[in-house]
């Protein structure tokens, strides 16, 4: 299982990429790949699925993410028994 948070340099997205990976290790003891990207780009993929994307002007929160993340290793786990 991976985590990849996809985030736009030129918007300087990368210190609210940082929090959410933090929230991520906090929450769910899973690490997250930061990839440089650019237009306005934020996402969070698990596995090669999008599982959040950047809404028109606002960044979700840690904790979106952290709840998008765990939604999607549910669905994972339970794909898997």
């Amino acid at each position: 299982m991976s985590v990849t948070i996809f985030y736009c340099v030129t918007c300087n997205y990368l210190p609210h990429a940082t929090r959410a990976a933090d929230a991520l290790r906090e929450a769910l003891g899973v690490e997250a790949v930061l990839v440089r990207g650019h237009s306005a780009r934020f996402e969070v993929e698990v596995d090669g699925l999008r599982v959040l994307t950047k809404g028109h002007g606002s960044l979700p929160s840690p904790r979106d993410v952290v709840e998008a993340v765990a939604q999607a290793l549910g669905r994972l786990q339970s794909v898997a028994h």
